[in-house]
């Protein structure tokens, strides 16, 4: 009740995270501040994840050397597998320049995020936008290329969709995978398992942020705190994530 009442009472942009929104977007003036997408334009909203990080640049840091890495190979497809608004999507489109980008997202909503995302960017004809991501699809799309890139996002279904034994391709594809442990227990001891054989791979441990990493302070800002400051720049993880990062040995 006395949330909703604050809500009609005060404007969303002098509510504490309206107001942090604000000074980070005026901050960076709408694009990304840094990491490998520097300079795409963001929309005014992320879908159910940080939006802050995302515009500052900081949003799953852990991963950017690998991501330079997947640019600099020059995939011919690339798959972004939970791709929310598009932060990966967008911004390979925009660094993969003769990469075809496919685009999964189950939530409609955030469809027309990513399509928003695309168009201000002026990638939409690179993208391919579609809806949940099935074992069935990823089989075709693999079997007609060699070479392939797949940044995995999707909260658990990665049990289901990264098997090699129901998609033998997987096996010659290169694989960022955020392993969501909390969601299946021992998921990332198993993926490991399943692409030993194949893969070389690399775990990578989430780093917390730090409020030191908020661009501006002004005394609405101290008047937050540094708890709620960290809050901002991180990313609302409920654990301790990783990601794998899987090489094909071939």
């Amino acid at each position: 009740m006395l949330g909703n009442l604050i809500r009609r009472v005060i404007p969303a942009h002098l509510r504490p995270v309206g107001y942090m929104h604000k000074l980070v977007w005026d901050h960076v003036g709408g694009k990304v501040a840094a990491g490998p997408f520097k300079g795409m334009k963001y929309i005014g909203e992320s879908f159910y994840s940080a939006y802050m990080p995302k515009l500052l640049g900081i949003y799953e840091r852990e991963v950017y050397p690998f991501i330079e890495s997947a640019i600099a190979k020059k995939f011919p497809v690339i798959l972004d597998i939970g791709a929310a608004e598009g932060y990966y999507a967008c911004g390979m489109a925009i660094r993969c320049a003769d990469s075809k980008i496919i685009a999964f997202e189950g939530e409609q909503e955030a469809r027309k995020l990513n399509a928003q995302m695309a168009k201000i960017n002026g990638v939409s004809d690179r993208i391919d936008i579609r809806g949940y991501c099935t074992r069935a699809e990823v089989k075709t799309i693999l079997a007609e290329t060699d070479r392939a890139l797949l940044i995995v996002d999707c909260e658990g279904y990665e049990h289901i969709l990264l098997d090699p034994l129901r998609s033998p391709d997987l096996a010659k594809a290169t694989i960022l995978v955020e392993c969501h442990d909390f969601l299946v227990a021992g998921l990332t001891e198993e993926l490991k398992e399943r692409f030993a054989p194949t893969h070389d791979i690399t775990q990578i441990m989430a780093i917390p942020r730090n409020a030191s990493e908020f661009p501006k302070t002004t005394l609405y800002t101290r008047a937050l705190g540094n708890a709620r400051i960290t809050h901002a720049v991180n990313e609302w993880r409920p654990v301790q994530m990783w990601w794998l990062w899987m090489t094909p040995r071939k």
